[in-house]
């Protein structure tokens, strides 16, 4: 049951006339309503009592004409300022959301911060609101109070480190660096057949399809040595997100991907030098915050 309050309610909407009015006459009839005058609000009397709503009525905002009023009795149903009795609720509206985190991935982003230092930059695959996917891995944004706690999201520094660790004890050769040595020095089997999944790590053995293509089976052979050495067994929606971002950094090395960009800011050239796919290479991108500085 709402509680009853012993004030008043004045709210404020917006007019959503004309906003799905098509043509010139559209435009005349946009043109008008922005040219009438602004409806004031009734003021109450400073020696009025308190209205105490019914349990059964609510106080509504005007939806036609966007004038703020308040309802001071429950028999008002209407716009005192223009009559109509389309009213809604101020409380409809969800606030706006500023601070979101995937709840897959635990990609996280403060839209309000990026419109302050970049002006609000027009790019496309930098989410702006919950309407948004993430750019990682195209699962849902949530509100940041919303998100799963942080102890169930993917430790992603723990397995970049876990990557470029790798690289500082083993000699990779590359870019495009290959992998097969690296394998089996961990004690793992490659092992490339009619396989009806993506890629995956039995036992010992990572099993490939035949059917990938050259860079997809480089980023698939990665992904699963990442759950090789981050000793995965757990909970996939945290355990997937970490091989991904192994496998990122140990075939895109972030220091090598940002000095590749100040050379050449093409995504078609970089995923050339470092022999991944179109997909693999916006995600390393993103990861290292540096798509607006690369072009298609």
């Amino acid at each position: 049951m709402r509680k009853h309050r012993s004030e008043p309610i004045t709210r404020t909407t917006t007019s959503r006339r004309g906003t799905h009015w098509p043509g010139v006459a559209a435009a005349a009839r946009h043109l008008a309503v922005d040219a009438a005058p602004k409806p004031r609000t009734r003021r109450r009397s400073a020696t009025a009592k308190p209205w105490r709503r019914s349990s059964g009525y609510d106080a509504d905002d005007l939806r036609a004409c966007g004038a703020p009023i308040t309802l001071r009795s429950r028999f008002e149903d209407a716009c005192t300022e223009c009559g109509s009795d389309d009213l809604e609720e101020i409380d409809a509206y969800d606030p706006v959301e500023y601070e979101l985190r995937c709840e897959f991935c635990g990609y996280s982003i403060d839209t309000a911060a990026r419109d302050a230092s970049d002006g609000g930059a027009d790019d496309d695959r930098v989410p702006t609101s919950v309407d948004d996917s993430c750019p990682i891995c195209g699962s849902s944004l949530v509100p940041l109070r919303d998100a799963p706690d942080i102890r169930q999201t993917p430790a992603y520094a723990v397995a970049r480190g876990a990557a470029r660790k790798v690289h500082r004890e083993h000699a990779l050769p590359g870019p495009p660096y290959e992998l097969d040595d690296l394998a089996r020095e961990l004690g793992l089997t490659i092992d490339v057949g009619e396989y009806r999944h993506d890629g995956m790590l039995v036992d010992t053995t990572i099993e490939i399809p035949a059917t990938t293509t050259p860079p997809v089976r480089r980023f698939a052979v990665a992904h699963e040595i990442g759950h090789f050495v981050l000793g995965h067994d757990g909970e996939r929606s945290k355990s997937e997100p970490e091989a991904n971002a192994f496998a990122s950094e140990l075939l895109i090395p972030r220091d090598e991907l940002l000095e590749s960009i100040r050379a050449t800011p093409s995504m078609r050239v970089l995923g050339a030098r470092f022999g991944v796919s179109r997909q693999a290479m916006v995600y390393a991108v993103m990861a290292a915050n540096a798509i607006a500085r690369v072009r298609a």
